[in-house]
């Protein structure tokens, strides 16, 4: 048993017993779909075994957290600045280009 497991909460805790609402709280998991890892030892096991109808287990192996993490989104739109900055045409520019009918003809 060594490793990791990862453990989702799959079906809601409403009508569980206070101890399984505890257990789940215990594990990390608040809302259906969240998903956790916790080490492969018998103390994680046996919490497990006492909410195994809420949730689903799946071995993770030792060397299984080798993935990048996920960078978050940014809020501002950098195209936008960039293009403006790089000699692009502004949104103001694009509005009063053309289509009013005030030039020289």
């Amino acid at each position: 048993m060594n490793g990791q497991i990862k453990i989702t909460l799959r079906r809601s805790a409403i009508g569980s017993t206070p101890k399984q609402r505890a257990v789940l709280r215990g594990l990390g998991l608040r809302r259906i779909n969240s998903s956790v890892l916790r080490p492969d030892d018998s103390a994680i096991r046996g919490m497990v075994r006492k909410v195994i109808h809420l949730v689903e287990v799946q071995e993770v192996p030792a060397g299984g957290g080798s993935r990048e993490p996920r960078v978050p989104a940014r809020r501002c739109l950098p195209d936008r600045q960039a293009g403006a900055a790089a000699g692009g045409e502004s949104r103001d520019e694009v509005k009063t280009a053309g289509g009013r009918g005030d030039e020289a003809a």
